[in-house]
């Protein structure tokens, strides 16, 4: 008996197996055969077990630590820009160069990322930001807090600011302990001529960087009037169209389309105008944080799907200061058609054009991360 299933055993792992196994894993298990006849039983469990880790090792150190590298030219921020500044970040994109990191990040894998931000520095074109994005991240060690305090050395030499986004407490303590970071009472920003930034999530890491490029604040000293001409409107036409308008005032934190209106509240039958301030669209998620899908400025839309009878999403949109904005009714539509056709047929392809452009920027955004 003992010797028919020790025979039985060398075939299933000795021939069977030869089929089934990776050659690799089954080099481990002749090794374990013969290190078992050599040296002892106990002796060849270790040389397996020994075996499997090293191979494990290798296996991961193959994963591409970066899941995506992208630049700034492709990238952005779910904040709506005007054309010349689409225009600008268009061409000066390419100075934001972005990491979306994955998996943890061991002395296998982190000498990989030194060497995807030091070829990127030899490429010709000068970088002014590395965005390293940490939400897929699982661990950190000592050889990536290493490769990180590198990275930010030469960031330093070259005056590029690191902007970490996602980066969880305990991972910046690990940073912050191997001085690949400022500590937090310490920490370092532009103005001051450091080199670290930190966000809460990539969207509004780009942000902060875009609009370092672009040179300008969150807020634009553009006119109402002047922000709707860029748009769509012929100057001729900005009276009569602001005329179907009415003022709503917000303050921070209120929300444009509560349950209801109230006096001088928004309501979620009109179409929405920014004029000065900003109002972000937040989706709802289930552990009860939220995600910023949009960030709206002066001149832009808001509520274009509502306004056709699309039923809300289950989104939050909210302005983030003291917002102005001016709706339009439905009944203020209908009458726009019936006095000013050629109004309203500007107005509806300008909306039309804006879906368009969400379409198609969820497209790049699809081909970017696939």
């Amino acid at each position: 008996l003992l010797l028919y299933l020790g025979l039985n055993l060398l075939y299933k792992w000795l021939v069977q197996s030869w089929a089934i196994l990776p050659r690799m894993d089954y080099l481990t298990v002749v090794a374990m055969v013969v290190a078992i006849n050599a040296f002892g039983f106990l002796q060849g469990i270790a040389v397996g077990f020994i075996l499997s880790v090293l191979l494990f090792m290798y296996h991961y150190s193959q994963v591409d630590v970066a899941k995506e590298v992208l630049s700034g030219a492709t990238t952005r921020s779910n904040v709506e820009r005007t054309g010349a500044e689409l225009a600008q970040l268009s061409q000066g994109g390419d100075r934001i160069f972005i990491l979306e990191l994955q998996g943890f990040l061991f002395f296998g894998t982190a000498n990989y990322l030194l060497k995807q931000v030091k070829q990127r520095l030899g490429a010709g074109v000068p970088l002014r930001f590395i965005v390293l994005d940490f939400r897929q991240v699982t661990g950190v060690d000592s050889s990536a807090v290493l490769s990180c305090r590198k990275i930010r050395t030469l960031a330093q030499q070259q005056q590029i600011t690191l902007v970490f986004t996602n980066l969880a407490p305990t991972f910046r303590a690990q940073l912050e302990q191997g001085d690949a970071i400022p500590l937090q009472e310490n920490a370092c920003s532009l103005d001051t001529g450091g080199t670290c930034q930190f966000f809460d999530d990539i969207d509004r890491g780009l942000e902060w960087c875009e609009n370092l490029l672009l040179e300008t604040g969150p807020s634009s000293t553009t006119d109402f009037g002047n922000a709707l001409v860029e748009k769509f409107l012929p100057p001729e036409e900005v009276e009569t169209f602001c005329a179907y308008l009415e003022p709503v005032t917000l303050a921070a934190g209120e929300q444009v389309y509560g349950q209801s209106g109230g006096d001088g509240g928004a309501t979620a039958d009109r179409l929405y105008f920014v004029a000065s301030g900003r109002v972000s669209v937040l989706l709802e998620l289930p552990d009860g944080n939220t995600k910023r899908l949009q960030t709206v400025t002066r001149g832009n839309v808001l509520g274009e799907m509502r306004f056709y009878g699309k039923p809300p999403l289950s989104s939050a949109v909210v302005a983030e200061v003291e917002t102005q904005l001016y709706g339009l009714s439905q009944d203020s539509f209908q009458e726009m058609q019936q006095a000013h056709p050629a109004l309203a047929r500007q107005l509806e392809r300008y909306i039309v054009g804006i879906l368009c452009d969400s379409l198609t920027r969820r497209e790049q955004q699809l081909r970017v991360m696939r």
